[in-house]
């Protein structure tokens, strides 16, 4: 809802708004006084909350705004609220919303909040979509391999030393490539659950045999 829709449906509640002049001390230090010129004389309005709401009759709203996992949601109006840290005269009080069925709440400004129709009679829907995720497919090196995981690879480490570090590949993003190095006890090194590495596009493919080859390399060594 708009401001205007907001302040409507307020008074339909029983509060009350009410217009003051505010003027200002053009010699105040605070600091709208000083900075501020065209604050010093203006119009507030001063939202004064009903003694009670009669919530005997449900007021259902949905939710139209903020994070759109929770667009389309139902709720039920459940009062004004006003935060005591931020509490001045002309402060617009939030609203407070629950769900029939959930032990939860939730508190945000009126344009969060569309009024559903008097003849709604759907009850609260609470809703949190979440987006699927995308499957992204397996990353190509700049020789075309396709680096899927569990495939034997060898990369530079991502970081400031750019090691050249060997392993099986644990998973990837559209970005990014993770190994599980591999570990040989001679280094006198601890194991390491997975590194990521600097670059897909360096990153190199080898067929399984080759292990055999770099253990002979790293005995000889």
């Amino acid at each position: 809802m708009d401001y205007k829709e907001f302040k409507l449906f307020f008074e339909k509640c029983g509060g009350k708004i009410v217009e003051k002049r505010f003027v200002e001390d053009p010699y105040s230090s605070s600091y709208s006084s000083r900075y501020h010129h065209r604050y010093r004389d203006r119009i507030i309005e001063e939202f004064v909350f009903p003694e009670a709401i009669d919530l005997s009759v449900p007021i259902y709203m949905e939710i139209v705004d903020g994070p759109k996992p929770r667009h389309g949601a139902i709720c039920r109006f459940d009062g004004f609220v006003v935060e005591q840290s931020r509490y001045s005269s002309n402060c617009r009080p939030d609203i407070r919303v629950v769900w029939d069925d959930r032990d939860k709440s939730c508190i945000e400004s009126y344009y969060f909040f569309k009024v559903l129709d008097e003849d709604y009679f759907g009850g609260t829907k609470w809703v949190w979509k979440t987006e699927k995720k995308k499957d992204i497919p397996a990353p190509r090196n700049k020789y075309g391999q396709e680096l899927e995981i569990g495939g034997l690879v060898v990369g530079m480490e991502s970081g400031g030393w750019k090691t050249l570090r060997f392993g099986y590949i644990t998973r990837y993003t559209a970005a990014n490539i993770w190994i599980k190095p591999i570990h040989f006890r001679c280094d006198g090194k601890k194991e390491e659950a997975e590194i990521r590495l600097d670059s897909i596009k360096q990153t190199c493919l080898f067929q399984e045999d080759f292990l055999e080859h770099l253990l002979e390399i790293k005995l000889m060594s």
